[in-house]
């Protein structure tokens, strides 16, 4: 599971067409979940050995303790809504 958009760091100013954007880890626990999201140039950067990201951000998230996440889509997916819709990721698209 992953996003793609045309990123534009608020930070860095770094400006990423077709950047590809995936939570790499997450942890938590019934109050709220720390996601760390790591923003590559692109799909095939992510797959290539030794790549790391151009961007890290870490965003933390209320979270009520249902494994299922809020609303029973997962967790994950649950993290994925909360990311497109903040504005820096406006227009954020599922791959």
């Amino acid at each position: 599971m992953a996003i793609t958009l045309n990123y534009a760091d608020p930070m860095t100013r770094a400006n990423i067409p077709g950047a590809y954007v995936r939570v790499a880890r997450f942890l938590g626990d019934k109050a709220q979940v720390r996601a760390e999201l790591a923003v590559y140039a692109s799909k095939d950067a992510r797959e290539t050995k030794g790549v790391r990201p151009v961007v890290v951000k870490t965003l933390t998230v209320p979270y009520g303790g249902d494994k299922a996440g809020p609303g029973g889509t997962g967790l994950l997916a649950y993290l994925y809504g909360v990311v497109k819709a903040l504005p820096e990721f406006a227009g954020a698209t599922d791959c």
